[in-house]
C-alpha cells in the first residue's frame, strides 16, 4: 500500500533552534573589500556570532556573556566603524571576544567591519 505523501524536511533549518544562525545573509552586489570582510566574518566571526550576525547560534548560546548581536539596532545604533574596528582588533575585557590583531590585519579588520555594515547594521563612520 501506499503511506501517503512524504513530508520533506529541510533537516539545515529544523535540526536544531540554533541551526537558522548558522545561514549567512543572501546580499546583493558586494565591493571586493566587503567580499573580503564576508569571507573574513564567516571564517572567524561567525563560530559565535552565528553566520547572521545575531550570536544565537549553537555556539553562542553558550558563551557567558552572549557574543554581542551584530543585527541589535540598540547596540549597533551607537557603533563607528573606527570602534567595531578597535574591539575585534583589541578584543572586549571580560568575555570571551579575543584580540585579532595578532590573526588579522588591520585591513582585514576592516574589510570585517565593511561587511558588518553591510549585512548587519549600517556602522557609522
Amino acid at each position: 500500500g501506499d503511506a501517503g505523501p512524504v513530508a520533506k524536511v529541510d533537516a539545515l533549518t529544523s535540526a536544531t533552534p540554533y541551526a537558522r544562525h548558522d545561514i549567512p545573509p543572501r546580499l546583493g552586489q558586494l565591493s571586493a573589500v566587503e567580499k573580503r570582510g564576508e569571507t573574513l566574518f564567516q571564517g572567524n566571526c561567525a563560530f559565535c556570532h552565528g553566520a547572521d550576525g545575531s550570536g544565537k547560534n549553537w555556539i553562542g548560546s553558550f558563551l557567558q556573556p552572549h557574543p554581542r548581536n551584530l543585527t541589535d539596532p540598540r547596540f549597533m545604533s551607537g557603533i563607528t566603524r573606527e570602534a567595531l574596528a578597535q574591539r575585534i582588533a583589541d578584543g572586549l575585557p571580560g568575555s570571551s571576544m579575543p584580540a585579532w590583531r595578532t590573526v588579522l590585519t588591520m585591513a582585514e579588520i576592516d574589510a570585517i567591519v565593511s561587511y558588518v555594515a553591510v549585512a548587519f547594521h549600517p556602522l557609522e563612520e
